[in-house]
């Protein structure tokens, strides 16, 4: 017969053995099969594909963020991906016609977390279907891209980064179907391809959608210390991954498009998140 007290002490170590347990696991099941991380260049899907392996090592948190994030982004991904398989279309056959927002050769319009989201007509403050207004107005303040922040305002006056805004036909939060608001593109006067590139990648990444993917990887490194990974391996791996996705889509989404239009953008994007996951994953 076991004795109670015996019992009782193993109960109590559970947590303990559970550490040391996933510490052993995650050193030695190296043959463990991981999801193809290629998936990661997918729209929509592309932010959820590794959820059953979040999910099977408890992190829970970070899952529902990701999924929740991957529905609020779906609409923007999709028509994306629509104008990018148009200008593609058009280019074999004369019966679809693309006709590009601007120039993309010159300029590069801002990027925004809620314009094309699915949240959109909840955070217009103008439309009748906004529940809070006030609230919304100042959230649409500060969906700016990083170019508009003042982290943004350093790095241009940095590398003497100079613009000018041109016309486009992208509808602003703020447009109506009755009232039509664009949102104007950013002209950069550089003749420095590293500049340039600089400034569109800054424009094409938001402040929340940063913001956001680094909660999510915050959320992720606590999970992974309470399962015993060393905490400045874990804070490491999270930063890392962060940065690295952002500079990836955002840099070579920023070549894409400036090169080849909405395809280039889409291409590009996708490419540059896969490319900073693998560089994330080998720097690990």
């Amino acid at each position: 017969m076991i004795n109670p007290i015996l019992y009782q002490d193993a109960i109590n170590k559970y947590n303990d053995i559970q550490k040391d347990y996933n510490i052993v696991k995650n050193r030695v099941a190296s043959d463990e099969k991981e999801t193809n991380i290629t998936f990661g260049a997918l729209p929509v899907y592309g932010k959820v594909y590794d959820l059953p392996q979040r999910l099977s090592h408890g992190d829970y948190g970070s899952s529902a963020m990701l999924s929740t994030l991957a529905a609020i982004n779906a609409p923007e991904e999709i028509d994306d991906l629509m104008s990018a398989l148009a200008q593609i279309k058009s280019k074999f056959s004369k019966k679809f016609v693309y006709e590009k927002p601007y120039d993309n050769r010159v300029a590069q319009h801002p990027f925004s977390f809620f314009r094309n989201s699915a949240l959109r007509k909840y955070m217009n403050p103008e439309s009748p279907l906004c529940p809070f207004p006030a609230l919304a107005r100042w959230l649409v303040k500060q969906d700016k891209s990083i170019y508009e922040t003042k982290l943004g305002e350093i790095l241009r006056d940095k590398i003497k980064i100079n613009t000018k805004d041109i016309n486009t036909k992208i509808e602003s939060i703020y447009s109506t179907d009755t009232d039509k608001v664009y949102v104007p593109a950013k002209q950069i006067n550089t003749d420095n391809f590293f500049k340039d590139i600089a400034a569109r990648s800054m424009l094409r990444t938001t402040k929340i959608g940063a913001l956001a993917l680094g909660s999510i990887e915050a959320v992720q490194a606590k999970n992974k210390i309470d399962n015993g990974e060393s905490p400045l391996k874990a804070v490491g791996s999270a930063v890392l991954n962060t940065g690295a996705t952002l500079a990836g889509a955002g840099v070579l989404g920023a070549i894409g498009a400036k090169y080849g239009g909405a395809a280039g953008s889409f291409i590009g994007t996708g490419g540059g998140a896969v490319l900073g996951a693998l560089t994330s994953r080998a720097l690990a």
